[in-house]
């Protein structure tokens, strides 16, 4: 069986850390200085950060976890990152796996397909309507270069 994602499986969900105020500080610096450039990759004995500024197939969506264990913590979504936009939203959205990410879990599979990233964008410009322009732009640049 093949690592690589289906081909409609475009958009993916970063994880930035965990929800505290802190964290979220350092991030809403980060973002108005020219944007959020690492996530945290669950796996090691320590998270790492790597670089995902350069990847231009989907939607990069971030969200942080509120409580003590990943496992059964919850996640909000802060962020959407796409052709040079990067928007981080005044409120958290939290996150439910099957509306937004195909019912897919977040470190395990965390590509997920239009139809969610659209719900994912919706919800946040529900919540966020201060973002709505900002959110909406990041839809319709994916969907320019995905006609293409």
């Amino acid at each position: 069986m093949s690592n690589k994602p289906k081909k409609d499986q475009k958009h993916k969900m970063g994880y930035l850390g965990a929800y505290t105020a802190d964290n979220i500080e350092s991030l809403k610096i980060q973002a108005k200085s020219g944007g959020i450039r690492e996530y945290f990759i669950e796996g090691a004995a320590e998270d790492r950060a790597v670089d995902c500024s350069h990847r231009r197939e989907g939607i990069l969506f971030g969200c942080v976890h509120w409580g003590r264990k990943r496992s059964v913590a919850q996640f909000f979504v802060i962020r959407a990152n796409y052709g040079g936009k990067d928007v981080f939203v005044a409120t958290p959205l939290p996150l439910d796996p099957d509306r937004h990410i195909d019912g897919k879990g977040i470190f395990k599979e965390p590509r997920f397909g239009d139809e969610s990233a659209k719900r994912l964008l919706d919800d946040l410009v529900r919540i966020n309507p201060e973002n709505r322009l900002e959110l909406e732009l990041i839809w319709a640049a994916y969907e320019k270069r995905s006609r293409t």
